[in-house]
C-alpha cells in the first residue's frame, strides 16, 4: 500500500488521510518553508491550498522563480501548525513526482528570500571609470536626446508642423529672384547702329 498522500485542488472535495506528519526539523513558528514543489500550478492554486487552513499575512508570501520552494507566514503559529499537518509528505498536484515537504521556518530566513528578489529585480550596477559605464552612460545620453526630440515634436503646435520647411523653400525663392531683379535695373546697352548708317558714313569718307 503506498503510504503517499495526494492532494488536488482541481476538485473541492479533496480526501487527506489524517495521520501525523514526521517531527519537524526547525522550531515551531508561525513561517513556514515549503519544498518539492513542482509545476504544473498557479499562484492562485498554491495559495487557495494554504489558505484552506488558515489566514496568510499581508506581504507573507514568497515563492522563488521557477515555483520549486515557497515561504508563508500566517497570523497565528496555530495556523502554521494545522497546514504543515494537512500538507507535509502530501503529493500536490497529483502530478508531483515528489511529497511535499513542509517544515517551520524563521523571520530571518523569510526576510532573507525577499530582499534577495528585489536585489535580483534591482539593475545591475556598474563598475564606474570601466568601458562599460562609458557604454552604459553614452546609451543613456542618447535615450535623453531622443525623449528631448519627440518632446519637442509633441509639443509643437499643429499649424506649425511643416513651418519650417515652408521657411526655407520661401528663402530659397527669395535667393533665386534677387539675381533676376538686378539685371532688371541695369542699363540698357546701346543696340548696335544700324547697316544703312555705316554705309552712308562709309561714302562720306569716301568722298573727302
Amino acid at each position: 500500500m503506498n503510504s503517499n498522500r495526494k492532494i488536488s485542488i482541481i476538485k473541492e472535495k479533496d480526501s487527506i488521510i489524517a495521520r501525523p506528519p514526521s517531527p519537524p526539523r526547525h522550531k515551531q513558528s508561525n513561517i513556514l518553508f515549503i519544498t518539492n514543489l513542482v509545476r504544473p500550478f498557479t499562484l492562485l492554486q498554491l495559495k487557495n491550498l494554504l489558505q484552506r487552513t488558515g489566514r496568510i499575512e499581508e506581504n507573507g508570501f514568497w515563492i522563488d522563480k521557477i515555483k520549486s520552494k515557497c515561504y508563508v507566514k500566517y497570523e497565528t503559529e496555530d495556523q502554521a501548525v494545522e497546514t504543515r499537518h494537512a500538507l507535509h509528505g502530501v503529493t500536490w498536484p497529483v502530478s508531483n513526482p515528489k511529497t511535499l515537504h513542509v517544515d517551520f521556518s524563521t523571520t530571518e530566513a523569510f526576510d532573507k528570500a525577499l530582499s534577495s528578489e528585489e536585489a535580483e529585480s534591482a539593475p545591475p550596477s556598474a563598475i564606474p571609470g570601466t568601458v562599460e559605464d562609458w557604454l552604459r552612460e553614452q546609451d543613456l545620453k542618447r535615450e535623453a536626446e531622443v525623449e528631448k526630440s519627440w518632446e519637442r515634436k509633441g509639443t509643437m503646435r499643429e499649424w506649425d508642423v511643416g513651418k519650417n520647411d515652408k521657411d526655407k523653400e520661401r528663402d530659397k525663392l527669395r535667393r533665386e529672384e534677387r539675381p533676376s531683379e538686378k539685371r532688371r535695373h541695369r542699363t540698357p546697352e546701346r543696340s548696335p547702329e544700324p547697316a544703312e548708317n555705316l554705309k552712308r558714313r562709309e561714302r562720306l569718307l569716301q568722298i573727302t
